[in-house]
Formats: structure tokens, C-alpha cells, sequence
């Protein structure tokens, strides 16, 4: 928790200094110069690196877990190699399209069709990601099914 909020507040300080007007930047970078660009990149690498350090963490304890024979809900995350990747970016494209979707729709459709695909995309995006994270290889199992008895890493439900 505090490496998190360690994270947020660097990301907040670089976001300071970086500013968008040369004289409100206390670093004097200019918007869309080669520091202010840099700097942006720097945020991404950081945030890059811890949630790269958070999916290793998230790994090992499962696999130390699974190793000492812990005994897994029905309803338990399978955190494998792949479900750590395909989670997180399901999600961030998600919530990515749910936010820009609606506004480049806005152009060209009527508002209630606009906020229908939008919503649509949302949940499907949503609902594709729930396989990913319950460990099945094929990635598009809802949440709401029961975990296999095919030794995906959870308990038989019952």
C-alpha cells in the first residue's frame, strides 16, 4: 500500500513540475518539447515497472499456494502468467474505449444510440475479462459459471 501511494505521489509531483506552460513549469518545460515528452515517459516507465513488480508478486504467492496444496475456493483468482497480463489490459481497454468511444460516436450519432454502444462495449469487454481472470485458457468463460473440476487451479464447486 505505501509503495502505491509512494507511486501516485511521484506520478503527482512529476505531473507538477512538468505543467503545461513553460512559465508555470518549475522545471521550465515547454508542452510538447522533448522534456516535457520525457517526462510523460518517465510516469509511464514508473507506473510500467511497479505494476510489472506487482503481477511478479502476484504470481509467486499462487505458485507458493498452489505448491503447499492451499485449498481453493470455487470463487478464488488464479493468478497464472497469462490471466496477470490479459486482466489488467482488458480493463484498461475498457475503461480506454468507454471514455474516448462515446466521444468520437457523439460526431455522427444520435446521443442514446452513442451511450448504447458504449454501455455494450463496456460490458462485453467486461465479461471477456472474467475468463482471464479465473485462469481459463480459453478467455471468454463468465464469472457467474462454477470452476472446473479440470484442475484450472480451483476447487470443485459443491
Amino acid at each position: 500500500m505505501a509503495a502505491l501511494l509512494s507511486l501516485l505521489l511521484l506520478c503527482l509531483l512529476l505531473s507538477v513540475l512538468r505543467r503545461r506552460r513553460r512559465d508555470e513549469s518549475l522545471l521550465q518545460v515547454q508542452c510538447g518539447g522533448v522534456h516535457y515528452w520525457g517526462l510523460l515517459l518517465l510516469q509511464v516507465l514508473l507506473a510500467t515497472f511497479f505494476a510489472l513488480g506487482v503481477r511478479s508478486v502476484l504470481i509467486c504467492r499462487h505458485e507458493r499456494k498452489v505448491a503447499s496444496g492451499f485449498p481453493f475456493d470455487a470463487h478464488d483468482v488464479t493468478w497464472s502468467r497469462r490471466s496477470t497480463l490479459v486482466h489488467p489490459l482488458t480493463c484498461a481497454a475498457a475503461g480506454t474505449l468507454t471514455l474516448t468511444l462515446p466521444l468520437t460516436l457523439t460526431l455522427t450519432l444520435t446521443p442514446t444510440l452513442t451511450l448504447a454502444l458504449a454501455l455494450a462495449l463496456a460490458l462485453t469487454l467486461a465479461r471477456c475479462g472474467c475468463g482471464a481472470v479465473r485462469g481459463d485458457a480459453r478467455g471468454g468463460r463468465g464469472c457467474d459459471q462454477g470452476a472446473s473440476a479440470a484442475g484450472d487451479g480451483h476447487a470443485p464447486a459443491g
